[in-house]
């Protein structure tokens, strides 16, 4: 089965850090949900959309302090309360703007991520797990190696929630208070990992787990079924074409209309693929397309009209895009969109409690709608239709005029801007035109990751910018053989090596296309010093800026770190004695694999110390604790 969706871009807010984008519940009103958004510069706002108008409810003025993490209350009374973090500052607004929560959490990581359940905060830095309970430290978690995502789960009970958190150890681990319960082992890094109310077990085999889907480095996504004392492994869906790693996953809109609903990907590269379950249990695609950046955020609901959930994606540079299929979306919203119709053919009215109820679960809120539509035969298709039904008109041509009169709106807003950067020259020039201020203050963010293909035995350097590149130089102090990539937009040029500045490598990529990304594939042969890499972005925009960055390949570069080792295999042993710590073995160790944390955990670092000291006690001569 092959799925139409129609894209639809909606708004352009500042570069976004993922999971900065959150959709409000259904009120008990006929209207189009409320969406909340955070970017790097500061602003919160929170707005709808009604009858192909933007509506907003409050917008924050920018504050330098980018908001890293946005979440709606889990509590009974806080499904339409928005938290934020900024400054690792957490604040909660209502949908109006109204400030009644502020709390300085005082942790010295940045805070990628947080939850909240009535009294209960959970946030989670790069190694460090924090539960505050009524503004006070409750469990503290210190992760082995990097946290790259985490949820909180019902697991035990409904109101007890657990922790789940991806690692960069290639661990999933489900923590109750400050401990993990257990630690489920993944192929590949876990990037991102997100909780699945509505279980993808048709059969109903595991009625009390929960499951949590994670993609990973490799481009796998991997279902997992999580009890209070184990973990059951799910599907698996692959990644054949050796595709881009994934970076957010979604699965709360059945678009499909099969009873259970589909899995949506965002991967690094742009890539957009929705897939459906078949009867065997294993998923299949659907739908795909490409966007030309990385997708931070996946969400979805009933953003622009109330005749069908869309889905919607929120871009590193900050663009807002929907998704819809045919018969909604906001280009079909000036019609009328049929709401009053479709809603009484449901046989659900607000009263009955049907569609909107009591509103217990905010994560199947758009699913509640979507189900009662797709089983009343009296709406079946009235999606395709709803627009000639109310109307008279075709939907192409509905939809025709829809597109024009997002294009009349394009060129107002264009209009707009140029009068605004023409205000603005002027008050730069009556400042004195510092042309070195300007650019300080450019609004300029770039992301890079730096992985082995091990297919290929090569490194792949992937860049995302908020602004279109215009060129990036690379220095290396190691000769790097540099490989094509057919799906560049860049042209490669060379520069004679520089032995003298330890200059051993030197190219540019200069962009021909507009482009937000760029991907550098390199191969490095194993056993040498390893590698620094330094990168200069520099962007389209005036004046020029640069900003540095800097990738690090180790000597052993083609090993790579596996979670579940096969015992039974034969290796090679190296013992060193001698009078060390635990902590010099792995700064040894650091420097030469790559994939190692650069910091063991305390309690690590005393369990190997604890064994050493036993393991002396029982020798004469007293060994150090290694076996490599």
């Amino acid at each position: 089965m092959e799925l139409e969706l129609f894209r639809q871009d909606l708004l352009q807010t500042g570069a976004a850090s993922a999971g900065c984008l959150v959709v409000l519940p259904l009120s008990e009103e006929k209207k189009t949900q409320k969406i909340a958004i955070g970017d790097v510069t500061g602003v919160v706002q929170c707005l709808s959309f009604k009858k192909n108008d933007l509506s907003i409810s409050f917008k924050t003025l920018p504050t330098g302090q980018k908001v890293t993490s946005m979440a709606i209350g889990k509590g009974r009374n806080q499904r339409d309360r928005i938290f934020y973090v900024s400054d690792n500052q957490v604040k909660g607004v209502s949908r109006k703007g109204k400030e009644f929560f502020k709390f300085n959490t005082q942790l010295m990581e940045s805070i990628q991520h947080i939850d909240v359940y009535e009294k209960s905060l959970w946030t989670s830095g790069e190694y460090g797990f924090n539960h505050f309970f009524d503004g006070k430290d409750k469990d503290f978690f210190l992760s082995p190696d990097r946290i790259n995502a985490a949820e909180v789960l019902p697991i035990a009970s409904p109101t007890d929630y657990w922790p789940v958190l991806a690692c960069q150890d290639r661990f999933v681990r489900v923590l109750s208070g400050n401990a993990p319960v257990y630690e489920a082992p993944t192929a590949s890094a876990p990037r991102t990992i997100t909780f699945v109310a509505d279980s993808h077990d048709p059969q109903h085999r595991f009625p009390t787990a929960k499951e949590v889907l994670y993609g990973t480095e490799n481009g796998t996504v991997v279902q997992l079924l999580l009890e209070s004392d184990l973990a059951r492994q799910g599907f698996v869906l692959p990644n054949p074409k050796k595709l881009a790693s994934v970076k957010a996953v979604f699965s709360d809109i059945d678009f499909t209309k099969t009873g259970m609903t589909n899995m949506v990907l965002g991967r690094d590269d742009g890539s957009l693929e929705i897939y459906d379950l078949e009867d065997g249990g294993q998923p299949i695609m659907v739908f795909s397309t490409k966007l030309s950046e990385s997708l931070s955020t996946i969400t979805g609901g009933f953003i622009t009209s109330l005749a069908a959930p869309e889905l919607l994606i929120h871009t590193f540079s900050g663009k807002v895009i929907g998704f819809a299929p045919p018969g909604a979306g906001i280009l079909l919203a000036g019609s009328g969109g049929g709401v009053g119709s479709l809603l009484s053919s449901a046989g659900n009215g607000v009263g009955s409690g049907g569609i909107f109820g009591s509103n217990s679960n905010n994560n199947n809120s758009s699913g509640n709608i979507s189900n009662s539509i797709s089983n009343n035969p009296n709406a079946a298709g009235s999606g395709m239709l709803l627009a000639s039904v109310e109307t008279g008109v075709p939907e192409d041509d509905e939809r025709a005029r829809g597109y024009q009169k997002q294009i009349e709106r394009m060129k107002a807003e264009i209009a707009e801007l140029k009068h605004e950067v023409d205000e603005e020259n002027i008050k730069f020039q009556l400042s004195g035109g510092n042309v070195s201020k300007l650019a300080l203050a450019a609004p300029f963010s770039v992301e890079h990751r730096c992985r082995l293909v091990p297919e290929e035995a090569c490194y792949l350097l992937s860049l995302q910018s908020s602004a279109p590149l215009f060129c990036v130089a690379l220095q290396s102090n190691a000769r790097l053989e540099l490989l094509s990539i057919p799906s560049n937009v860049a042209i490669m040029s060379r520069s004679p090596e520089d032995p003298e500045n330890d200059a051993l490598t030197l190219a540019t990529y200069r962009c021909q296309d507009l482009t937000n990304q760029l991907s550098i594939k390199f191969r490095l042969p194993e056993g040498g010093k390893g590698a620094n890499i330094q990168l200069f972005v520099i962007p389209q925009a005036v004046p020029k800026t640069c900003v540095s960055l800097k990738a690090t390949v180790r000597p052993l570069c083609l090993h790579q770190r596996i979670s579940d080792p096969d015992m039974g295999r034969q290796v090679s042993e190296m013992v060193v004695k001698g009078d060390f710590s635990v902590a010099d073995m792995h700064s040894w160790l650091y420097g030469l694999l790559p994939e190692l944390p650069e910091r063991l955990a305390p309690d690590v670092i005393a369990a190997a110390e604890a064994a050493a000291a036993a393991a002396s006690s029982s020798h004469s001569s007293r060994p150090s604790s290694s076996g490599l």
